[in-house]
């Protein structure tokens, strides 16, 4: 049986790296102030955002907290195989910065029948809706018009399709850092329907999902009630 090679460990670092910087930049923080606040050291840290050294696990809690964020979402998205694809860092910042946008938060509404397509898929809210830049290369015919501004260039994101990367996982109570492959509704009528249809959704990314209720007892091994709010706290596309 032939097995999905995984990216190498020059891509791993090549991408941890990326997000570091691209994290970094945003938030206003030189290189220097990053290695103080996350007390390791500058050259060690020049290192890692270059992708040329790797961080102790140690370390990357301390720079993840140095960055007011979490090893979950300097992470997300580095290890998946992409043997096909070749490394495109414009992309993989433009990835990063969606989760400029999060943490969100989603209702979800419940699951929908995908006919003909593996995995489990939940339909969910978002709320409150979020304002999308569209860039010039997109198309934009299949989104629905209420979702689009009078200009065309926003789209207005009301829901999501949220879908667990490991088959045997369920959205449920209690849920953490679950891992999710994340698409934009682009037509309502996906949550009138049921139906998963493709045609109608626009891929985002990886995200991590953690529930916001109470945890409960559900029996993971079954489809559990849906969550009833659910925080998305990263997300990126593939480079």
């Amino acid at each position: 049986m032939a097995t999905k090679a995984g990216p190498d460990e020059e891509d791993i670092r090549r991408k941890l790296g990326r997000t570091i910087v691209v994290l970094r930049e945003r938030s206003g923080m030189s290189q220097s102030e990053l290695a103080r606040r996350s007390e390791v050291d500058r050259a060690f840290l020049n290192g890692i955002e270059q992708g040329k050294r790797s961080p102790t696990v140690p370390a990357l809690v301390k720079i993840a907290r140095g960055l007011d964020s979490t090893v979950s979402v300097l992470t997300i998205g580095i290890v998946e195989p992409e043997p096909d694809r070749v490394w495109n860092e414009a992309a993989w910042d433009k990835a990063v910065l969606l989760a400029a946008h999060l943490p969100i938060r989603v209702s979800v509404v419940g699951r929908l029948r995908a006919d003909g397509i593996a995995g489990r898929y939940w339909y969910c809210r978002v709320e409150p809706p979020m304002e999308c830049q569209l860039g010039e290369g997109v198309y934009r015919d299949h989104i629905h018009p209420d979702l689009l501004s009078a200009d065309r260039g926003t789209l207005r994101l009301e829901a999501v399709v949220l879908s667990p990367t490991a088959s045997n996982q369920v959205l449920q109570p209690g849920i953490t850092d679950l891992t999710v492959h994340v698409a934009a509704v682009l037509d309502p009528s996906v949550g009138d329907t049921g139906v998963l249809d493709t045609a109608k959704t626009g891929y985002l990314g990886y995200a991590v999902v953690d529930d916001a209720a109470a945890a409960s007892d559900t029996d993971i091994n079954r489809d559990a009630d849906p969550v009833a709010t659910a925080s998305v706290i990263a997300a990126q596309t593939d480079a």
